[in-house]
């Protein structure tokens, strides 16, 4: 996970807000992903950019992303070409600004803090997803057990 920044989210010590049970998850971690079905997408990065300018951070939509702007100014989610997908958002720290490093969790919370939780539908973490061989047969023995009862006692706990 190091070469995409990745993070581990533990419930145990992650910042909260009320109304949100963290879970256990990895996730990229100065970055958040936008949905294009956001009610207010521009109003949404607004809010972040407030509240990531108070933390030291700026945030940059990717320009190849589904609410970036196309050539005639209008989100490429609301045109024809894109109607579903995704809006990077990558956090950064401002110029001229000492910061802690910057994190999608920490900004989301901080934001639904400060503007509650309704505003941020459609927004959440870029999660890390791996990928692992599956086998049909995870016993390599036709039969592992070698004794017909290898539990001796009817309770053994």
């Amino acid at each position: 996970m190091g070469g995409a920044d990745g993070r581990i989210l533990d419930p145990r010590s992650a910042l909260s807000v009320a109304g949100v049970n963290p879970r256990s998850t990895a996730y990229v971690g100065p970055r958040l992903m936008l949905s294009t079905l956001a009610d207010d997408s521009d109003g949404i990065v607004t809010k972040l950019t407030e509240v990531a300018d108070d933390l030291g951070w700026e945030i940059e939509l990717d320009p190849g992303s589904a609410n970036a702007p196309d050539s005639d100014g209008q989100a490429r989610s609301q045109s024809r070409s894109v109607p579903l997908g995704v809006s990077t958002l990558s956090i950064s720290v401002k110029d001229g600004v000492a910061a802690q490093p910057p994190d999608g969790w920490t900004l989301l919370q901080h934001a639904r803090a400060k503007h509650g939780l309704d505003p941020f539908k459609g927004l959440g973490l870029d999660h890390v997803l791996a990928r692992s061989p599956v086998r049909s047969n995870p016993v390599h023995e036709s039969n592992p057990v070698h004794e017909s009862n290898p539990v001796h006692e009817s309770n053994p706990v």
